[in-house]
C-alpha cells in the first residue's frame, strides 16, 4: 500500500519524495514516517494503515472492526506528532540511501493518516476532537483520509504540488468548520 501511494505522489513531487526517510537522533537511526513529501513551500508528512495490516477479519463485528481502525488512526497520529517533534528539533533526516534531506523546517507540514478504507458507521466524534486538539496543540494541519479521498486530492491536483498542498489546507479549514471525519471534497471541473 505505501509503494502504491508512493508512485501516486511521483508526478507531483518527483525528486522530493522519499519512502521510509530516517531520523539521526544521537547516532541512532529510525524511521521518520512512511513517506515524506517536501518541496519549497510544502511539507508531508504520511503515515499509512492498510486494513489488511489492521487484523480486520470478515467475522468480527462491525463495532470491532471500526474500534479498530480508530487504534490505527490514534496510532498514526501518535507517530506523525513523534516525526513532526523530529522535524522540528531540526534531527538529521536522510533518504533509504544515506542522502541527506535538506528542507525548510519552518512551514506548518500536513500530516496525513492514510487508510485503505475509512467505514462510515460507528461512533467516530471522540476521535473527531481528538484530530482538533492535535491540529491546535502541534501546529499542524492533520488529515485522516482514505485511499479514495487521497487520490482525489492527487487528481485535482493537475500534477501541481502547489495545487495539492493549497486543497489540503481548504480541507482542514473545511474540517475545523464541520468536524466529520467522514467528509468528501468535491472539485469543480474546469
Amino acid at each position: 500500500f505505501e509503494k502504491q501511494v508512493w508512485a501516486s505522489m511521483e508526478t507531483l513531487f518527483n525528486f522530493g519524495l522519499f519512502l521510509n526517510p530516517e531520523v539521526i537522533e544521537n547516532s541512532k537511526k529510525r524511521e521518520l514516517t512512511d513517506i515524506l513529501a517536501i518541496y519549497e513551500y510544502g511539507v508531508f508528512l504520511l503515515e499509512i494503515k492498510a486494513l489488511g495490516v489492521l487484523g480486520l477479519d470478515k467475522d468480527q463485528s462491525i463495532d470491532r472492526k471500526v474500534s479498530n481502525t480508530q487504534k490505527q488512526i490514534r496510532t498514526a497520529i501518535s507517530q506523525l506528532v513523534g516525526a513532526n517533534k523530529n522535524v522540528a528539533k531540526r534531527f538529521q533526516i536522510v533518504s533509504d540511501n544515506g542522502l541527506i534531506i535538506n528542507f525548510n523546517r519552518n512551514i506548518v507540514p500536513h500530516c496525513i493518516v492514510l487508510v485503505s478504507e475509512l467505514f462510515s458507521f460507528g461512533e467516530w466524534a471522540d476521535l473527531e476532537i481528538e484530530i482538533m486538539k492535535t491540529m491546535v496543540d502541534e501546529k499542524i494541519y492533520l488529515h485522516v483520509l482514505d485511499f479514495r479521498e487521497f487520490m482525489n486530492f492527487v487528481k485535482a491536483a493537475g500534477g501541481k504540488k502547489e495545487s495539492f498542498d493549497y486543497h489540503l489546507m481548504q480541507r482542514a479549514e473545511k474540517f475545523a468548520e464541520v468536524r466529520s471525519i467522514h467528509m468528501r471534497t468535491r472539485f469543480k471541473k474546469e
